[in-house]
């Protein structure tokens, strides 16, 4: 699961080419759906992935969702790789 804030979506599209061209599944914020549940689908991303990466920025860092994403991976035994 790929994290990132609304205004890091330039950078996040630029990590997840990389990862897609190494052959990697990513799941990003920007796969919710519209009116999804985003705090549910979020959870549930970071659940079901096999490493949780919040691409980490100055807005991400402030980011209230970006603590308790990562609270979740370490309680659901998910790796992190910031």
């Amino acid at each position: 699961f790929l994290f990132h804030t609304g205004g890091d979506v330039s950078a996040a599209e630029a990590v997840r080419g990389r990862f897609v061209a190494d052959g990697l599944s990513v799941f990003a914020v920007a796969d919710i759906p519209p009116g999804a549940d985003v705090y549910e689908a979020m959870a549930r991303g970071v659940q079901d992935s096999l490493v949780f990466v919040p691409l980490l920025t100055p807005a991400s860092i402030r980011s209230p969702d970006l603590a308790f994403l990562t609270g979740a991976a370490q309680a659901w035994d998910t790796p992190v790789f910031p």
